[in-house]
């Protein structure tokens, strides 16, 4: 099981990335999901050229009131949000969500992030055939990590491989 970073008890609460989710489902998660018993066609549809994790009425398909029903299992991209790669910006911590700014602050589950991040694009490019420009990655996350020890956090040398 992947660890879990930047969480906090508000995003229990919020789940604004729960509502109208884009996102992309690997094969290691479709195989994750599909291994509790969900089938494919249930929680995955094919969007823009990924698999990507259904809405219903809005919401991500494994919403309810009380939360995720397979938070444990939740994809990749969903245990490392608000960790997003942009193709202009490379690594960002996505302004969409209220607690980036708590987030940015947090050098070393940064770092950890920017780990899961780049297997999560490795697998990306595998299986969809999605390229990344690895040295706009490696710069990006730099200037996240950069800011991040601007705030006076200390932060391990930081190798992205």
């Amino acid at each position: 099981m992947e660890l879990d970073i930047f969480v906090e008890p508000y995003c229990l609460r919020c789940r604004k990335c729960c509502i109208e989710t884009e996102m992309i489902l690997l094969p290691s998660d479709i195989e994750r999901i599909r291994s509790l018993g969900y089938e494919v066609e249930r929680f995955a549809e094919l969007r823009n050229g990924f698999y990507r994790l259904k809405n219903v009425d809005g919401r991500c398909v494994f919403l309810t009131d009380r939360g995720c029903r397979i938070y444990r299992y939740r994809p990749l991209g969903c245990r490392i949000y608000p960790l997003i790669f942009d193709e202009d910006l490379g690594p960002i911590l996505d302004p969409e969500c209220p607690l980036a700014n708590v987030f940015s602050k947090r050098c070393l589950e940064l770092e950890v992030g920017i780990r899961m991040l780049r297997r999560f694009l490795e697998e990306l490019e595998r299986f969809y055939g999605y390229r990344i420009d690895w040295d706009h990655f490696e710069e990006g996350a730099r200037r996240l990590l950069r800011q991040c020890t601007a705030w006076g956090v200390a932060t391990q040398r930081f190798s992205f491989t």
